[in-house]
């Protein structure tokens, strides 16, 4: 277990598993809103992360093409996988 987190790069994955793995436990409360809900396809299409469209609503990794929020299909398809 010491010579596991004398590796920098292990420590660093390691840490990365236990965040999405909290993130993929914890999807519904700190998602953003439903996987599976479109937008105004116009208005919120490609939007850049950190960005809010016209509604107000927030989306911290931007959305896709149809302007659904990209961190919540994230957070979402964790807890599947």
């Amino acid at each position: 277990m010491r010579r596991l987190w004398r590796d920098r790069r292990a420590t660093f994955g390691v840490a990365v598993l236990a965040i999405v793995t909290g993130a993929a436990v914890a999807g519904p409360l700190v998602s953003t809103g439903r996987p599976t809900a479109q937008h105004d396809i116009v208005a919120t299409r490609f939007l850049r992360p950190l960005a809010t469209d016209d509604s107000g609503s927030f989306h911290p990794l931007g959305t896709d093409r149809f302007g659904r929020d990209v961190w919540t299909r994230l957070i979402y398809g964790a807890r599947v996988s």
